[in-house]
């Protein structure tokens, strides 16, 4: 669960930075992932 909370926070704020200094962030492709349920569910 604490891991789709940080998803949701990170996105938010790479949203928030983008919208204040466009073209400054860096692509970070294939770091957030969405996950399927029964991987989650294999972890804990």
């Amino acid at each position: 669960m604490e891991e789709i909370w940080r998803s949701a926070v990170i996105h938010l704020l790479r949203d928030s930075y983008a919208q204040i200094m466009p073209g400054m962030l860096p692509v970070l492709e294939g770091t957030l992932r969405e996950e399927d349920p029964g991987s989650l569910a294999q972890r804990e």
